[in-house]
């Protein structure tokens, strides 16, 4: 093997630990991801459970699963499962915004103002030893707030949550799909940032100016 092959091989070899390590690093973010956000759901859920009519909220999810069928079964058209469909969203909304207000509080506590003290770490993060770092400098609050605001989708909640509370039905119906589009847009913008981008960091990395890092 001449000296240009066993450079080119070299090369090779770096390259292929490189994108073992990055998806390894993908896949203990996505599992913290999954951790933190099923700790704050069932947070809030306890928190909320006792300022909740379940009994409400019962018949509501029941009344939409009325119209998913009827619609399924081409009982309704398009425009009669909308009509249906804006008021009970609307009312499971009402009914369900303690839960919303809870995650909303329980999220700006933990992925913030804890991450932030804990030292870039939340629990998922520190069960999947990832942490937060700053790229240049320290780590500062306000770069805690940006990523959680883009990745946590806190700052859509919030505007979700204001629709529920200050709009009608229809602006809420139509206002919370473009909102959670835009959140879910966001967020596999970042996922793909970072399984192939060459540094690895998504969209509310660079934003930032963060970047996730292995610990030991």
């Amino acid at each position: 093997m001449g000296k240009k092959d066993s450079v080119e091989s070299e090369k090779s070899d770096k390259s292929d630990k490189s994108d073992k390590s990055d998806k390894k690093l993908f896949f203990r973010r996505l599992c913290a991801y999954v951790i933190d956000i099923l700790l704050v759901s069932l947070v809030a859920s306890i928190i909320a459970a006792p300022f909740i009519n379940s009994n409400s909220l019962m018949r509501v999810s029941e009344a939409l699963l009325e119209v998913a069928d009827k619609y399924a079964s081409m009982a309704i058209d398009n425009k009669a499962y909308i009509a249906e469909m804006i008021p009970l969203n609307f009312q499971l909304a009402r009914e369900s915004g303690i839960i919303t207000l809870a995650s909303l509080f329980i999220s700006s506590l933990y992925f913030i103002v804890y991450q932030f003290k804990n030292d870039g770490q939340t629990l998922g993060k520190k069960i999947m030893k990832i942490k937060v770092i700053a790229t240049k400098g320290r780590l500062t609050m306000n770069d805690m707030l940006i990523r959680s605001i883009i990745i946590n989708s806190i700052l859509v909640d919030m505007l979700v949550f204001a629709l529920v509370i200050f709009g009608n039905q229809n602006i809420y119906y139509y206002g919370s799909i473009i909102f959670e589009k835009i959140q879910s847009c966001v967020v596999m913008i970042s996922v793909f940032m970072i399984i192939f981008s060459k540094n690895g960091r998504g969209l509310h990395d660079l934003i930032s100016h963060s970047e996730v890092v292995k610990v030991k």
